[in-house]
Order: C-alpha cells, then structure tokens, then sequence
C-alpha cells in the first residue's frame, strides 16, 4: 500500500496541490493552478485513512482486548497506540511514508512543564493541567497493553523504552488532536469503550492550514467511500489553499491545536466574575 500512498500524493500534487513551505504558516498545500468555487480540491479513499478500522486489523487489536484489568481504551487511546506501533515497525510499516512526514515535535500546551504553565491566566492552566492529568491515565491503561504484548514477547523492554515510552506516547496523542478530521466510524468495537469515534488521520489532506475565514465542507463520501473538501473559495495558481479546522476562539487553538490566529474574527475573552466587587 506504501507505493499506493506515494503515488496518491502525487497524483494530488500534480493536478491540483502540492506541499509548499510558506513564509507566514510553514508547510501548507499551494494551488497549482487556478480553483473555482465549489471545487472538490481532495478526496482520499478510505483505504488510505487511519481510523479504529485500522486497529481492528492490526496485530495489537488482539493484545487490546485480551487486556484484562477491566478498563477498556477509548477510540482515542487505541488510535494513538496504533500510531506508536506503527511508527516502531519503520520501514515495516505499511504506513511509513505518511508517518515519516508528520512533525517530531509539537507546540501543544500539554507539553509545557508545570512551571511553565503557571504564566498563564487561570482559566487556561487549569484546563491544560487537567488534560495533562488525562494523558497520564491514558498512557497508564496503554502501557499495561504494551506489557502484555512484553510478556507474551512481541515486543521486547528495550522496544517499550525507544518506541512505546510516555514522551512518545504524547507524540502520537498531539498528533491525533492537531492532525484529525471528524469521521464517525460505521461500526463500533465492543472492545473499546463508548466514547463517541470520530476521529480519523487523512494523509496529505491534514497538510491543510486553518484559516477562520475559509469556505468549505468536508465529510465522508459514502457514494465513492472518500473523504472529501469542497471549497467554496476561489484560489489563483500558486496561492495557498486554506481549509478551517472549525469556528475555534485563540484560547481553544492553542490548547488543542498549538498556535494562536491574529485578530481572530471568533476570539473571545474570559471574564471571571469573581474578581469584581459592586
């Protein structure tokens, strides 16, 4: 499949987009010729997507629900393993080319040390330090996995301290919440928990930048089974195509995404009420 998803970008590359390094946003996807209003400018056959269908047909699924402390993972946490199982296999990997091209790193402010976050205002700290709180718990049910699948020797310790660490585990946690498209699965895995799965990695399409004044509908087509954008924006060759990842104020792009809009048209401010005296 790896040759099929390298000739994929390149069939985009050639007849519509193709990755470009832009001054103001970084890596983006450039118009190689002129777009039109409602244009479908990508569309990804779900064969190509990496989504909780994809666990269910790899070797970790197995491991999944032979664990046995009585906590199922959510979609979420089964998704990030798979991108860490995936990402050990290197070359192995049917999904090596997409995975080799994602960040190493990411600006998400879970990341931030405690200390750090203590520059911010309240009302964002405490909402980062209860989703830092989160991530722990969700690597704590996963490395109980990876020491199941260590135990029955799939993987070895030296494997768990290279490739299934914690630091790597938030690697592929940020890149699920910086890099999804919502996708609601058409079948749900009993061995997984009920939380809603919706989340989906679309290779090349989450190269898009995020601008809030974008036009666009995205989805899954079920006619062609594709992911889909249409944009409802007019584009010149060369400029770059935006999609939006939603009407997000600043606060919710740098918690969930790492970077803050200028004069964001949705941006608001928290107002603690208990600060004032009447």
């Amino acid at each position: 499949m790896s040759h099929r998803f390298v000739l994929l970008i390149i069939i985009n590359s050639i007849f519509l987009l193709f990755l470009h390094a832009f001054a103001d946003t970084g890596r983006g996807l450039m118009a190689s010729r002129d777009i039109s209003p409602n244009s479908i400018v990508i569309s990804i056959p779900e064969r190509f997507i990496i989504s909780t269908k994809s666990v269910a047909e790899c070797a970790i699924k197995d491991y999944i629900i032979k664990y046995k402390s009585g906590v199922r993972l959510s979609p979420l946490e089964a998704l990030a393993f798979f991108v860490m199982y995936e990402k050990s296999l290197g070359l192995n990997s049917t999904w090596f080319p997409y995975l080799n091209m994602l960040p190493s790193a990411y600006s998400l402010l879970h990341l931030w040390s405690d200390d750090e976050l203590e520059l911010l205002p309240t009302f964002i700290s405490s909402s980062v330090s209860c989703q830092k709180q989160d991530v722990k718990c969700s690597y704590e049910k996963i490395k109980k996995v990876i020491m199941l699948m260590c135990n029955q020797q799939v993987i070895s310790e030296s494997q768990i301290e290279i490739h299934f660490n914690f630091y790597l585990f938030q690697w592929a946690l940020s890149t699920l919440m910086t890099r999804s498209v919502y996708m609601k699965q058409k079948i749900s895995y009993n061995w997984l928990t009920a939380d809603a799965d919706v989340c989906a990695l679309v290779p090349f399409l989450d190269m898009f930048n995020h601008s809030p004044a974008a036009k666009m509908a995205a989805g899954f087509n079920e006619h062609n089974q594709h992911y889909e954008i249409k944009t409802f924006d007019s584009f010149k060759k060369f400029d770059q195509v935006f999609i939006t990842y939603g009407s997000h104020d600043n606060t919710n792009l740098l918690i969930n995404y790492g970077f803050l809009w200028p004069d964001n048209p949705n941006d608001c401010v928290m107002i603690q009420f208990g600060l004032f005296f009447f």
